[in-house]
């Protein structure tokens, strides 16, 4: 479920009221201004500069994150579009044509690539052009205008206007034109969170949905009981995935493509170490500098290197002593560098700490929440965040809960009964408003109660396989 759902729509209502307000008053303001010196060229540039970023904009519909920033650039584009066709002024229409071309072009390419990031940039690109264009022409009429008689003071009102609701417009696009890399979604999350089972059950979506495929990178002293087929298989026999132990480090990466075209990818960090604490510039740079202590490898190339998984493989194979030293440092940096250019980040919260909630599992809730809602400030509200409990299987019912109404109703109750009371929890919450954050429960297994193992009697049984609840919930949040 999503977090502060309906606070948040009602201000992108606000928000896309005002780009509404503001264009229809420029379009009074400016049109008249923009009869008196309208030379072709800015005729051409304003009106190639407007179709470009008002597709721009229809293209950012497609994805969550960036909807609000493209219906505010679609709702100030339309009403000064119709002035200038109405009024037949600094408009060329061919020249329109070619930037609605180009901004197709332009989002076909971004929106295969999954890059909304870059559509969103060359949006706010395009508007900042052609508002550039129109302040140029405002001004130079205004100044023909202050060359005559006809005019009074009217006219440096009107340009004055204009700059100030400009200036808004500007400001709002900066702060909701956003997009995200929506093609990376990284996984974080502490110790015994459940990051090897819930690893597992993203496989076996990616695998069976999304046509993907897996790239491991394990640092351990037995890598092969690492390896999703040896831990599949492990499975199989009934036996449960042990718990990482120091000193190994498990990077899994898969890939695949949406509808068989977009390109997906998701990596999940399984690590014994604890570094929720440490994830901050401070930490990063000190770990990048012991690790270029440690291994003959510049800073720089470290720095840009050092959230490739291909990257640590090859270090981990060329300086296999070396790295096993400063493995803490790596599994560090590493997440940091991924923390940043993820476009998704998924935090996970051990469902244990719900089973123990007053003794003890509070306290842990508060201090995760805490550290979370601070990666978030690091991270900046360009993403889109998600908390996902893990092993609901182990504190609530799940055998008949199939309906997507249950499973939500779940979630509901969970938030409601637990977090509710977490003060840190409701900073999150509060930062909801400001970027997309979504609340998941989830579960490797569907049941882990004693279930009926003959007609005479029930026993616990170890499951052989994953029967994941609510893991296609996180696929759906990805992708």
């Amino acid at each position: 479920m999503k977090l502060r759902r309906k606070e948040a729509l009602v201000r992108f209502g606000v928000i896309i009221a005002s780009g509404f307000i503001i264009s229809i008053i420029l379009s009074i303001l400016a049109v008249p201004l923009l009869g008196l010196w309208a030379p072709d060229i800015m005729s051409v540039a304003a009106s190639f500069f407007l179709g470009l970023f008002t597709v721009s904009g229809v293209g950012l519909l497609a994805e969550e994150r960036s909807r609000g920033g493209g219906g505010l650039l679609i709702v100030f584009a339309l009403p000064i579009l119709m002035a200038l066709v109405d009024n037949a002024v600094n408009f060329n229409a061919v020249w329109f044509g070619i930037g609605c071309v180009a901004g197709v072009i332009g989002a076909v390419y971004w929106i295969a690539q999954n890059k909304f990031d870059s559509l969103a940039s060359t949006a706010r690109l395009g508007y900042k052009l052609f508002a550039a264009t129109i302040l140029i022409q405002i001004i130079a009429a205004t100044i023909l205008l202050l060359n005559t008689e006809i005019y009074s003071t009217e006219p440096i009102i009107y340009l004055i206007a204009a700059v100030i609701l400009f200036a808004i417009m500007t400001y709002l696009v900066g702060r909701f034109v956003h997009g995200i890399r929506a093609s990376n979604v990284f996984i974080f999350g502490p110790s015994n969170s459940g990051k090897t089972l819930l690893m597992l059950a993203l496989y076996n979506e990616f695998v069976k949905n999304l046509g993907g495929t897996a790239n491991e990178v394990i640092i351990a002293a037995d890598e092969k009981s690492m390896q999703i087929g040896d831990l599949l298989a492990n499975l199989n026999r009934g036996t449960l995935p042990r718990s990482t132990r120091q000193g190994e480090l498990g990077i899994y990466v898969f890939s695949g493509k949406k509808m068989g075209i977009i390109p997906v990818s998701l990596t999940i960090v399984d690590y014994a170490g604890e570094h929720t604490a440490n994830i901050n510039e401070k930490e990063y740079k000190d770990a990048i500098s012991a690790i270029c202590e440690e291994i003959e490898v510049s800073e720089e190339v470290l720095n840009e290197e050092i959230g490739n998984p291909t990257y640590i493989k090859g270090l981990h194979d060329k300086y296999r002593s070396e790295v096993g030293r400063v493995l803490d440092q790596v599994v560090l940096a590493y997440i940091y560098k991924n923390l940043l250019t993820s476009g998704k980040v998924l935090f996970l919260v051990d469902g244990d700490h719900l089973t123990r909630f007053h003794n003890g599992g509070s306290s842990e809730l508060i201090d995760s929440c805490g550290h979370y809602s601070r990666i978030m400030k690091l991270c900046g509200d360009d993403k889109m965040y998600g908390l996902v409990v893990t092993k609901t299987d182990k504190f609530y019912t799940l055998n008949d809960c199939d309906g997507t109404l249950d499973a939500e109703q779940i979630e509901q109750d969970i938030y409601k009964e637990w977090f509710s009371e977490i003060i840190t929890f409701q900073e999150i919450n509060n930062r909801a408003l400001d970027m997309p954050i979504y609340f998941y429960a989830t579960s490797a297994f569907r049941t882990r109660q004693p279930i009926t193992v003959n007609s005479g009697g029930t026993g616990t049984v170890t499951p052989r396989h994953i029967h994941p609840w609510r893991i296609d919930e996180i696929v759906r949040f990805g992708f």
